[in-house]
Parts: C-alpha cells; sequence; structure tokens
C-alpha cells in the first residue's frame, strides 16, 4: 500500500492467546495470567542474578501454559523456553497456538503418585535426549509440592544433566521443620500437598549435584522458593548402550 511516494510496509500478525488450561489456585487464577506469570517470571530471572530477560534459556519443568502464554503475549525476548509437562492437553495448546522459534514443549509422560500413577520412570538424560541442554535456569513452579522423595530425586538430576555448568535451578516447596523428613500434606490425596522437612528437602537437592544458595519465604503468589547453582564436580550421566 503507498500513500504518495510512501510505502507502508506490513507488520507481522499478532493474535493474542488465552490457554484453557491455566489450572492455579482460586486466588492466583483471580488475577491476569500475564500479571501473576510476569512477576514469577522476573522474579526469579532476578533472584538468580540476571536484570533482563534478553537471551535467557529457560527449561520450565511442570510448565502448564501459564508462563509460555506470558512470554507470548507480552513478547519477552528468551533466547529458548523448553515448557514440559505431563499435561496432553496443555503441551497440545501450546504447541499449536505459541509457535516460535524460541520456544518449545514437551509431554513426558513421568509417574507421579498422585497425577499419573501409570506413567513412566525416565532416565536422569531425558531432557538432554530431547536434543535441549545448556540452559541458564532450570524452573519448577508448584511440582515439588506434589513429588514423593524418589520423584524429586529424578527430577532433579534430570534438570542437572540440561542446565549449563554454573547455571540455576528454582523450584517452590512446602516445608514443615517439625515434620521427620516427608509427609504427605492430605492422606487422602497422595502428592497434593507433599511437604518436606527443609534439611531432608536440601539433602536431596545436594545429593542430585546442586548447591543451595539462597532461599525465600513464602510469598502470594507462590510457596518457599529456592536458589540453587549446578555443581560442576559431579560426573554427568552416561546412557549405556542397550539398556
Amino acid at each position: 500500500m503507498k500513500y504518495g511516494e510512501l510505502t507502508v510496509q506490513k507488520s507481522p500478525r499478532w493474535v493474542y492467546q488465552a490457554s484453557p488450561y491455566n489450572h492455579n489456585s482460586a486466588k492466583v487464577a483471580a488475577l491476569p495470567v500475564e500479571v501473576t506469570g510476569y512477576v514469577l517470571l522476573d522474579t526469579m530471572i532476578r533472584r538468580c542474578g540476571y536484570k533482563t530477560f534478553d537471551g535467557l534459556r529457560i527449561l520450565d519443568f511442570g510448565c502448564g501454559s501459564r508462563f509460555g502464554q506470558t512470554i507470548w503475549n507480552l513478547n519477552l525476548p528468551v533466547g529458548l523456553y523448553l515448557g514440559i509437562d505431563q499435561n496432553d492437553k496443555a503441551i497440545t495448546w501450546c504447541r499449536e497456538n505459541l509457535v516460535a522459534e524460541r520456544m518449545a514443549f514437551h509431554r513426558i509422560n513421568m509417574r507421579n503418585k498422585g497425577y499419573n500413577p501409570k506413567g513412566e520412570w525416565p532416565s536422569p538424560g531425558y531432557i538432554v535426549d530431547l536434543g535441549h541442554r545448556n540452559f541458564d535456569i532450570a524452573s519448577m513452579f508448584s511440582v515439588i509440592t506434589h513429588q514423593q522423595p524418589d520423584e524429586a530425586d529424578l527430577v532433579f538430576r534430570m534438570l542437572y544433566e540440561a542446565v549449563r555448568p554454573g547455571g540455576k535451578m528454582y523450584f517452590t516447596a512446602f516445608l514443615d521443620p517439625a515434620t521427620r523428613d516427608y509427609r504427605e500434606g492430605d492422606e487422602t490425596k497422595p502428592g497434593h500437598m507433599s511437604t518436606y522437612n527443609p534439611d531432608f528437602l536440601i539433602s536431596i537437592v545436594e545429593a542430585a549435584g546442586w548447591t543451595l544458595i539462597e532461599a525465600h519465604e513464602p510469598g502470594p503468589l507462590n510457596a518457599t522458593a529456592f536458589i540453587c547453582r549446578r555443581r560442576d564436580d559431579r560426573p554427568l550421566w552416561k546412557r549405556v548402550v542397550g539398556v
């Protein structure tokens, strides 16, 4: 199109995306997805030592669709956002609606006593085998809050393999210092409120190759948050041929 000698350039088509698969608590869901998504993501990267999203490679385990929708609709300049979740419908929606080179989504059929009891038990190298590695940050919001100790241990090890040397892991958890090691917050719903003794949880984290560097009290949008650094004195997991 021209206005006299001026040629008007076409703009890339942008469409606002709103996922039907944001399963947050009623208190959190009362706020716009992009508001809670941005506040949590921005808080995370700043606590992990970054001032901007520019070029950041973020691995989000248990992603749902909130952060993908936030990154898409606010056009946050991440280098790569990889979302992994066992919810097939949420992952399918993200794949079909958040289509960009800097965004990828994968469904994992990982066993979880509360949410996916018939799932599989992946290897520690599962994420790397997808072709993704060297992430700056691995995040888990409301994931360890639903994981039993053996499940949490495996997830911590999978993320270790996928994060770059010196990279960070950020996750939230329910804590109770009076609990000996671990307990179900609701015995009738396994995995609904997985609650840990802080020292026991830290021991699992450290055994998986991470060093705890900071912790933050619960906020209005999330439980206690931990920031860990990937140690480089632990050998990477190596696949055994034929196994």
